[in-house]
């Protein structure tokens, strides 16, 4: 089974994390406000094992990218 996070950024975005719940391994989906997609993953205490950018927005997000890779040094970032 699968559970989808849906998370309000900017002013008219999503971002969204995608878990396996048997693994709580996580896939992050156009992370654009770090800090709420790491709100979510440490709340319901998920492994991030992927970065998926689907938007030339998180170009500009590199910083973001950058957060994630170093909380989560296995995750491959993708895009």
């Amino acid at each position: 089974r699968m559970k989808l996070f849906t998370i309000p950024s900017l002013e008219d975005a999503y971002s969204y994390v995608l878990v396996d719940l048997k693994t709580r391994e996580a896939a992050g989906i156009d992370p654009f406000e770090v800090s709420l997609v790491m709100k979510v993953l440490e709340k319901e205490k998920l492994n991030l094992k992927t970065v998926l950018l689907t938007s030339h927005l998180n170009v500009d997000g590199s910083e973001g990218n950058s957060q994630l890779k170093k909380r989560f040094p296995e995750a491959k970032i993708l895009g």
